[in-house]
């Protein structure tokens, strides 16, 4: 699903780029999100991903890490660094 949605969205940015030619518009980077490195599906779509002539060169690794963090900050309306600030979801981040 994350590959499908990712290349779709590129598609979105190429229609948009031709409706309108005079407009810039740039892709700077292509963000997967709930990555768990242990899983076969997060490596392998990581790895799809980073083979995409379209979208390897924008890939950010690492990504951001899966974490049930995330769902009970969103469900608080914060932040991750607001509701956990020492969470793994967290970590390397400028505020951390």
């Amino acid at each position: 699903m994350a590959v499908i949605g990712a290349r779709q969205t590129l598609s979105g940015v190429v229609q948009v780029r031709e409706l309108w030619p005079d407009r810039r518009l740039n892709v700077l980077a292509v963000l997967p999100t709930f990555v768990h490195s242990g899983t076969h599906a997060s490596r392998a779509a990581l790895e799809v991903l980073e083979h995409d002539p379209a979208m390897g060169v924008h890939v950010f690794r690492p990504g951001i890490r899966q974490c049930i963090d995330l769902n009970y900050a969103t469900a608080q309306r914060q932040t991750i660094w607001e509701y956990a600030p020492r969470s793994h979801a967290a970590a390397g981040s400028p505020e951390s």
